[in-house]
Parts: C-alpha cells; structure tokens; sequence
C-alpha cells in the first residue's frame, strides 16, 4: 500500500486521525491567512502614515497662508486708515483748521473703565471714524455704522467736543452692501469712503 493509499484509509477509518489532520489544515490555513492581513495590515498602517505626513505638510502650508493673509490684511487695514487719516487732514485745511490743529491717527480711549480704539481721531476738532478693509453682508455695514456712532457719543463725553466730521472708509464691499452703506451713513451725518473715493 502507498503512503497516499495509507493516509486515505486512516482518514476514512481512524476518526482520531481524521480530526487531528482536519484540526493542522484549519490551524495552518488560519495562520496563513493572519499572515496575509498581517501584510495587508502593515500596507494600511503605511499608507495612514503617508497620509498623516501629508496631512501634517497641509496644515504647515495653510498656517504659513493664514500667517501671509493676516500680515497681508493688516497692511491692507494700516495702508487704508494712513491714506484716511491724510484724507481728513486735507477736508479738515479745506474748512479752514491750520495743520497746527491736527494730529489725525489712530487713538484709544478709556471710557466706563473700558479701552475704547478709534482708527480715524483728532481731538479739536473732533474727529472719529472708523476703518475696515472688507464688508461682506448688509448686517455687518449696520454693525459698522453703528460702531462709528457708538464711538462718536464715546468720543463726545471724554473730549467734551461735538463731533466736527464722522467717517466711516471701507476698502472693499458687494454694490448691494454700498448701497446699503450710503443710506445708512447719509441718514447719521457720516462721511462715506470707499476705496480712494468719498461717496
């Protein structure tokens, strides 16, 4: 009898055998298939590192943005506020104030125990607005004009002034939030600059 003929007959007629047999092929098939989602699982955690350093190389490159469009922003802001604080000057001369009069910039108040900033300010006379490189929305040009009046009545009590020129500059905004705008600082006596430009 052959060695494969013998294997045969115990397996047919030893149940002992068969299931020792039955239980190393389970056993060796088992192992053989953890060993394979083992390697499968080794190219999983491979590639969730490669995408961690990639995601990890993201973030670096949108701090470094958000870092350029902040720098960027506020040399956009200080840029409108110095060309707005000349522009007051110039209207100021033009209703007669020597330049002696003027110091126009950027001033903070203490009002009520809070620091209050004014962007656009001068003492005699007296001047307050406000500066924004961007209005997005129709409610966020009634929260600036309502920021410029909030510092206007600020203003008027610690100076004990009444406000000679209101301003409001704003660098950029949808033609819907400027129309906007217009209405609401014609309606409060506040001088409107867009862009380069009085309106």
């Amino acid at each position: 009898m052959s060695i494969e003929e013998e294997f045969l007959s115990l397996l047919e007629k030893n149940k002992r055998f068969r299931l020792t047999v039955a239980s190393y092929l389970g056993y060796k098939e088992i192992l053989q298939r953890l060993s394979e989602h083992d390697e499968k699982f080794e190219d999983i955690l491979e590639e969730v590192r490669a995408l961690r350093e990639g995601q990890n190389k993201l973030w670096e490159e949108v701090n470094y943005l958000r870092a350029d469009v902040m720098s960027f922003g506020k040399a956009v802001g200080r840029t409108l506020e110095d060309y707005t604080a000349a522009l007051v000057r110039l209207i100021l001369e033009e209703r007669g104030y020597s330049k002696e009069k003027l110091s126009v910039g950027r001033r903070t108040l203490v009002y009520e125990g809070k620091v209050i900033e004014i962007n656009i300010f001068n003492e005699d006379p007296l001047v307050v607005g406000e500066v924004t490189t961007y209005v997005s929305e129709i409610d966020e040009a009634r929260k600036e004009v309502n920021k410029v009046l909030e510092r206007i009545k600020i203003a008027e009590k610690v100076s004990n002034r009444k406000t000679e020129l209101a301003l409001l500059a704003v660098a950029n905004a949808p033609s819907d939030v400027i129309n906007e705008l217009r209405k609401l600082t014609k309606k409060h006596k506040i001088t409107l600059v867009y862009g380069r430009k009085l309106i």
